[in-house]
């Protein structure tokens, strides 16, 4: 036996101690490590590139940056500020507060990740820019403080707050750099989410366009720059209590909510004001009521209650060649893409996304389905596009009816589908509707399908169903059309059945209650398609060979909806033929329109125009213009239409006459007089002096008034 020397066992210890630090050191490069700072500093001067749930806790100094790992979450606890560039992997890598945060003057954001503040606050040492682009989703109520500081919105960057969600800014100067109308620098995504501007100026680069949601206005609110604030939102936005709200020179506030409520943006006491200095405040032919608290006029202000929104007409501006039959359209919320689906591509990918730059149409990627998609949506956030339809047969998802693919503005990426039933052959999708949080999709096919109505509970990455309904149930009777309230609430659901063929659903907790005193007879024939106005007070509805209820022959009805029951308002003829009819319609952004298409248009007032635009004013409907864009023989022209989120473009889709238009819309005054209920209120004297609105005119106020204005105050 040969026994080792003493300095021939350190060279061998050491050798070892060597080995396992080498291993030790590509194992905490190769796998990120939660950072504890609660018993002594930690001072990371390397970038910190955490993995899924990894955290920063205590005492932790993040000189270099971090990355939110990809589809997880760094959750952030650190007392010390964090330095450096900050970059999210993908959309849904994100960063968890567990305690405030706050980001030195040398950080920064280079890519875009989301946030769950949990009603925490991040607070910035310097100023700070969203790059171009990006947007940054709020999952969970959040502060921004920024001490002062500004925060820039880069070319079309983005703050998007999610369902039941605050986003509070506080302390801050935002200034856009261009943030298109579509595309707004803060957006929310449902009527849910909440904006709440504290002690910040809003320096605008293009009109700001506030959709949906409600906003809050604390202490001292301005609107800066040569622009319009447009609010457009359905539920009430509200200047709070010792709030003031200023609108400096050359802005403009413009009131056009896609509803006929006046008096959506509320002073809520005495000690709130308004204040506009050289400004404007505009509104629409529907007309707004200012009540409670102080009006304060400075300088030229205009006051004009006669809006450029009645229809003008339409013009052509884009055609593309897709193949055989466009079967569905629809816009992004920015107008920036539009996603079509249909049978019979000339590429033999049934589904194509293009991008729209206001004048043309570009091909931007497409995929392969296999036979025929039905419909497409796109998730309200924009992150996501949903497809349904018959037949599916190309991987990935071969056997999936139902596909929800990301897309990051070049590529599409398959999350995840459904299986809408195991015979693709005989049985498919034909329409799906986002629910407003992004949550949920309802989804409705046939033939020969029990659960002809499915509630799919979506997480991000999966697809369960959570509530059915054998609303037709057999071969012969397919469900065509389904489409959510805005407020996520009900469902709508029709299709072909001699009877009750339109069922309102109303949905609670991934359940749904169906039929009852909700469900009408529309047609004999069969109803193809159904869309609510956009205040949820009406629901239209398209039928070929109708001839029940509703309007009798009527190819197009409008109901009324109150929360609980139908009720027959008016309809519309389209054509005489049996088996042809509407196949697509669509409600403008304000409710003042609705476009349709169909075939065969051989009666009626819009005679051989397979597109066409109707107004509608709570009574009656008025044929307004439509196009003649195919033969006019059975089964020939449009089967899809789709109304931009801006209300500025159309786009049609149909056969090969037709394939892929775009039309560009124009506006003008309304010529009608208009009523005095119609136009400006001041104070509401149904509800006595407690709602008197103060209207106070500094020495150097010259106040232009055009339109309706009258003072109910007491």
């Amino acid at each position: 036996m040969i026994q080792q020397s003493s300095t021939t066992k350190r060279k061998f210890m050491k050798k070892i101690i060597i080995i396992i630090a080498i291993i030790d050191f590509f194992s905490r490069s190769a796998y990120a490590v939660s950072l504890n700072g609660t018993s002594s500093l930690v001072y990371q001067s390397t970038l910190y590139s955490p993995a899924k749930n990894d955290s920063v806790t205590g005492f932790v100094r993040l000189n270099a940056g971090f990355n939110p790992p990809l589809r997880g979450a760094v959750i952030m606890d650190s007392i010390i500020s964090v330095s450096g560039p900050i970059s999210g992997t993908e959309f849904n890598s994100t960063v968890t507060l567990n305690g405030d945060m706050r980001l030195s003057s040398k950080a920064s954001i280079s890519n875009a990740f989301d946030i769950s503040g949990h009603g925490n606050t991040i607070t910035l040492e310097g100023d700070m820019t969203l790059p171009q682009n990006q947007i940054i989703a709020l999952r969970t109520d959040t502060i921004i403080d920024g001490n002062g500081n500004t925060l820039t919105f880069d070319n079309r960057s983005q703050l998007l707050i999610e369902n039941n969600v605050t986003l509070t800014l506080k302390n801050l100067h935002l200034r856009t750099t261009r943030s298109p109308f579509a595309r707004p620098c803060v957006r929310a995504q449902n009527e849910t989410s909440i904006l709440a501007l504290d002690n910040v100026t809003l320096a605008l680069s293009d009109d700001f366009d506030w959709r949906t949601g409600r906003m809050y206005f604390h202490h001292n609110v301005r609107i800066t720059g040569t622009n319009c604030f447009s609010y457009r939102s359905r539920v009430p936005s509200y200047i709070t209590s010792g709030a003031l709200l200023t609108f400096d020179p050359a802005t403009t506030l413009y009131y056009n909510p896609c509803s006929t409520a006046k008096d959506l943006i509320r002073l809520v006491d005495q000690s709130s004001g308004l204040f506009f200095n050289n400004a404007t405040l505009q509104t629409t032919h529907t007309g707004m009521t200012l009540s409670k608290g102080n009006l304060w006029l400075d300088n030229q202000v205009s006051i004009s209650t006669k809006a450029n929104t009645k229809f003008l007409g339409i013009t052509q501006k884009a055609t593309v060649a897709y193949g055989t039959t466009v079967h569905a359209l629809d816009w992004r919320h920015d107008n920036a893409f539009l996603a079509v689906g249909g049978t019979g591509p000339t590429n033999s990918n049934e589904f194509h996304v293009y991008s729209w730059n206001g004048s043309t149409l570009t091909l931007i990627t497409s995929v392969n389905y296999g036979t025929r998609v039905a419909s497409v949506a796109w998730s309200p956030s924009g992150r996501f596009v949903a497809i349904g339809g018959w037949s599916p047969s190309a991987s990935p998802g071969a056997t999936l009816e139902t596909k929800i693919y990301r897309f990051d503005g070049t590529t599409l990426t398959l999350i995840c589908g459904f299986n809408f039933r195991a015979d693709h052959a005989s049985a498919g999708v034909n329409s799906l509707s986002w629910r407003p949080d992004e949550g949920y999709i309802a989804l409705c096919g046939g033939s020969n399908v029990s659960t002809d109505v499915q509630i799919l509970k979506f997480t991000g990455v999966s697809l369960t169903s959570v509530a059915t309904d054998s609303f037709l149930g057999d071969a012969t009777n397919p469900v065509n059309g389904i489409t959510w309230t805005s407020d996520g609430a009900f469902i709508a659901a029709t299709g072909g059945i001699s009877g009750n063929d339109t069922r309102i659903y109303q949905f609670t907790g991934g359940a749904i209650t169906a039929g009852g005193d909700e469900s009408v007879d529309t047609s004999t024939g069969v109803p193809f398609a159904l869309a609510f106005r956009p205040d949820n007070l009406f629901l239209a509805i398209s039928a070929v060979n109708p001839s029940g209820a509703g309007g009798s022959t009527n190819n197009l009805k409008i109901f009324s909806w109150n929360g609980s029951t139908l009720n027959s308002i008016t309809g519309a003829a389209f054509t005489s033929n049996t088996t042809d009819g509407i196949r697509s319609l669509k409600w403008s952004p304000d409710g003042q329109y609705i476009l349709l298409c169909g075939t065969n248009p051989n009666t009626g007032t819009g005679l051989n125009n397979e597109l066409q635009i109707w107004s509608f004013d709570g009574t009656s409907l008025t044929f307004i213009t439509g196009i003649d864009s195919a033969a006019n023989a059975t089964g020939a022209g449009g089967f899809a239409v789709a109304w931009s989120p801006d209300g500025q473009y159309i786009a049609y889709g149909g056969d090969t006459d037709v394939d892929i238009q775009v039309y560009q819309v124009f506006y003008t005054y309304e010529p009608k007089t208009q009523a005095l209920s119609n136009g400006l209120t001041f104070g509401n004297a149904a509800e006595g002096s407690n709602s008197n609105l103060s209207v106070n005119l500094f020495s150097n106020a010259r106040v232009e008034v055009a339109g309706a204005l009258v003072d109910e105050s007491v």
